[in-house]
């Protein structure tokens, strides 16, 4: 009871791993039918060249998913420069030599040709296109994600730290509830820094959220972070939003509660989201890898795939391909990080939550007490062989019920 009290990292360790042993003793769920998953695959990868693609083919991704009727579309990525296109370059190039020697200001035909540049290069300017083609679908919502350290932050700029909150800042919680003005709870995960996408994307985009992942000791992904503190602000997930947005929910509609130990709540409209003091919720996972339907997104382009397959659904675009590595461990083994994002989706869409409540730690505590008296008592009147059985079934049993 002493080592248990106490926490160390050990014990910590082995909670954990019957926590991940409880969901193969579960089994799999039905995943829910509208969330799906258009993977950067590695099929994708070597029909249309290395990643990053340019944002052309994120464009016509982004058309294709839109006109089939896609409810929601989150993305797992971000665009946080400008897209290094070499055709636009040249194209420009020209037309500053062009100008410089006067030559659009001879003639009609002069004028005509300059003209005829001009066309070539808002067609080459792949920025433009995905531009257009986030305010065209009107439904895109995008990724971002924060600097968790200030080693990880660097040396950012004081100006540009201001310019990135400003792009970020109207996807903030708006509605803060504090049990007191002036707390700021320690407890809630700060970042440093944040690395938001172009803001002409932003801007052209539904709504944002960060999609930050936080590991337990051991490697695996067992929480997902539903908010996270920048500079006093509080800023919602990525799953948080592509929800929010599914369900038709304005940004006032989100509200975090925050007390002197940390968080105490997060909503979403009449949805209320467990959380750790930190704002952290504990996945309810539904299963292994592809628990949910992935369509590869070469198929999506080159319309193999029906469109009626995204009709009014959730689809997330991420990486699945192992060569460019977001892949993350989860109790039910490695998986492709976007599918942790669709798992978390579904338990808010849901209410599907895994809740921890705050008289469990005495229960264990209670539980640890019995047994060690029930064990001291029993066995030393047991062979050896039924000692096994019984220490093996006590701990089946733990794992089951808990």
């Amino acid at each position: 009871m002493f080592i248990y009290l106490a926490g160390p990292d050990i014990v910590d360790l082995m909670e954990m791993k019957t926590y991940d042993l409880r969901f193969y003793a579960r089994g799999m769920k039905p995943p829910d039918p509208r969330i799906v998953i258009a993977a950067i695959d590695q099929e994708s990868i070597d029909r249309l060249g290395r990643w990053p693609w340019p944002r052309s083919v994120q464009a016509k991704l982004l058309d294709r998913l839109s006109l089939a009727g896609a409810k929601v579309i989150g993305y797992d990525v971000t665009f946080p420069s400008p897209d290094r296109n070499s055709e636009l370059m040249r194209v420009r190039e020209f037309l500053r030599n062009y100008e410089s020697l006067g030559l659009d200001r001879m003639g009609e035909k002069g004028l005509s040709f300059y003209q005829e540049m001009r066309d070539v290069e808002r067609e080459a300017d792949t920025d433009l296109a995905l531009e257009k083609a986030l305010r065209r679908a009107g439904n895109v919502v995008l990724g971002l994600f924060f600097f968790l350290s200030k080693k990880e932050a660097g040396d950012l700029a004081p100006e540009s730290l201001a310019k990135d909150r400003a792009i970020i800042a109207p996807y903030k919680f708006s509605l803060v509830q504090r049990s007191h003005p002036s707390i700021e709870p320690p407890s809630v995960t700060k970042a440093f820094g944040v690395e938001p996408n172009l803001e002409r994307f932003t801007r052209a985009g539904h709504t944002s959220g960060f999609f930050n992942m936080n590991s337990d000791p051991d490697g695996v992904i067992r929480w997902e972070t539903m908010i996270l503190d920048f500079e006093g602000d509080y800023y919602p997930s990525l799953d948080l939003q592509v929800t929010r947005s599914y369900l038709g929910l304005e940004q006032s509609d989100m509200a975090v509660q925050i007390s002197p130990y940390g968080v105490e709540g997060v909503f979403l409209g009449d949805h209320v989201i467990p959380t750790d003091e930190r704002g952290r919720m504990l996945i309810n996972y539904h299963g292994p890898e592809r628990t949910y339907p992935y369509y590869s997104v070469v198929r999506i382009l080159d319309g193999s795939i029906s469109p009626e397959t995204f009709r009014e659904k959730i689809v997330l675009i991420g990486v699945t391909a192992i060569g460019i590595y977001d892949m993350r461990f989860t109790p039910f083994g490695l998986t492709a990080g976007i599918e942790v994002h669709a798992q978390s989706i579904d338990n808010i869409l849901n209410r599907d939550f895994m809740i921890r409540p705050d008289w469990l730690a005495i229960f264990d505590l209670f539980i640890i007490l019995l047994i060690g008296i029930f064990m001291g008592l029993l066995l030393p009147r047991m062979r050896p062989f039924f000692t096994l059985l019984l220490c093996i079934a006590v701990g089946g049993v733990y794992i089951l019920v808990w």
